[in-house]
């Protein structure tokens, strides 16, 4: 594999790279690896590389999707704050409401926005796409299922 990139997402070490053996940009976690070993081929880094444009200029984590899709999310309490003082996506946009923010953008990592939102508990309300909210409500009824005994 070409080693592209070190990063590091919820506490674990990913390496993003091209792997000669998929022939394509791959995401490997550090501690899955075994038997890695330093050859003396050398490669070049594509031309202007920046890992933000695999992600779809999301920044929700190291997790990449193939399809870009539009979310919206009506954010309060703890989760506004997060809206406003983070830049979440390069095409973020942030429009108050009543009591919070509605936060809007692009990105390529639905389940880490799904992880994200699930996160803030009452604090984050899916509004987009419908997926997401299908998800989203999905996970909440397993919740409450849970939360009775």
């Amino acid at each position: 594999m070409r080693p592209y990139q070190l990063l590091f997402d919820s506490g674990v070490w990913y390496l993003f790279g091209f792997s000669e053996e998929r022939n394509a940009t791959r995401i490997f976690s550090l501690s899955r690896m075994a038997d890695a070993r330093r050859t003396d081929r050398a490669f070049v880094l594509p031309e202007n590389f920046r890992y933000a444009d695999s992600a779809g200029d999301s920044y929700f984590g190291v997790f990449i999707g193939l399809e870009k899709t539009r979310f919206a999310v009506e954010c309060r309490g703890e989760a506004a704050v997060f809206a406003t003082e983070r830049q979440w996506a390069a095409d973020q946009k942030n429009a108050g409401i009543d009591g919070g923010v509605k936060m809007e953008f692009t990105s390529s990592q639905y389940d880490k926005v799904l992880r994200w939102v699930l996160s803030c508990g009452r604090d984050a309300l899916p509004l987009e796409p419908a997926r997401l909210v299908a998800d989203w409500k999905m996970h909440v009824k397993e919740m409450r299922k849970l939360a009775a005994g």
